[in-house]
């Protein structure tokens, strides 16, 4: 390693809260999570196992399965819960919009206790597309498949990648998933604005992109039956709704971004035939 240079510490996914390792066991060696107070996911660290692997041209790219274990007798009901699981995965504002519900009357679960729904928040700093599967593929190995996955992810790539290629990605791992998990429900949440995109040459060019990758994930949607969440209340880009490095969100924007999840899930949960929120006149 060259001289003053150190190695650069890989973060990990947070459920709930919590780190998430991913675990490369074979299916027979899993074992069910075993669940604290407030019934959030625990998941067993392996120091070894990488967060990410290059697929095989042959390899499925998303594997939706279950553990061959029976429920401990002592949990019963976790297979019926795990049906109304909100999975909300993405990347560090995610993480921080997870960490900002715990200051919030309506919590970690954003008030849907009340209709019988629980949110795991899967939140991973620098997060790029290509960790949606390998993070949905771990989850199903220890949890049954939920109720809603509603996914934010793609602005950290956009600098990276052309929007076209983005766009495909996103699309072929949003097929895969709707083909493993029939009885789940997708949304996609638009790729924010910001008000920095670091490494861009042409600031005015990634927000061209980001529009084209939204308008295309919610085309793609509209046809097999996902849903989306605009977040149009941060189109001005307005410096208040944002963080001093101008990619996080402000306390305020954190808020807004949170009323917004939280009002988009409430309205496909009692209307399940609306397609976008906020609807367009």
């Amino acid at each position: 390693m060259p001289r003053g240079r150190g190695r650069r510490r890989r973060q990990d996914p947070v459920v709930g809260g919590r780190e998430l390792r991913i675990r490369r066991a074979p299916m027979e060696q899993q074992q069910p999570p075993v669940r604290n107070e407030r019934r959030r996911p625990q998941v067993e660290v392996d120091e070894d196992a990488p967060v990410v692997r290059r697929r095989r041209v042959d390899e499925p790219q998303l594997v939706a399965l279950q553990p061959d274990v029976e429920l401990q007798e002592n949990e019963p009901q976790l297979a019926a819960l795990a049906k109304n699981d909100i999975w909300i995965i993405g990347s560090s504002l995610v993480k921080k919009a997870s960490e900002h519900t715990q200051t919030r009357a309506t919590g970690i679960d954003l008030g849907l206790e009340k209709l019988g729904y629980s949110i795991v928040w899967i939140g991973h700093s620098g997060m790029l597309w290509d960790m949606v599967p390998s993070i949905i593929t771990a989850l199903l190995n220890w949890r049954p498949p939920p109720s809603i996955i509603l996914i934010h992810c793609g602005g950290n790539d956009l600098c990276n990648i052309q929007n076209g290629k983005l766009l495909y990605n996103i699309k072929d791992t949003l097929r895969q998933l709707m083909s493993s998990l029939p009885n789940t429900t997708v949304i996609w949440s638009y790729i924010l604005p910001r008000r920095i995109w670091r490494n861009a040459m042409n600031k005015k060019a990634i927000e061209r992109s980001r529009a084209r990758v939204n308008r295309g994930v919610r085309s793609y949607l509209h046809k097999v039956g996902g849903k989306a969440i605009k977040h149009t209340d941060f189109d001005d880009i307005h410096p208040t709704l944002f963080a001093d490095d101008g990619v996080h969100l402000s306390y305020i924007g954190n808020d807004i971004f949170i009323n917004a999840i939280q009002s988009a899930l409430e309205l496909f949960i009692k209307y399940p035939n609306r397609f976008l929120y906020p609807d367009e006149l």
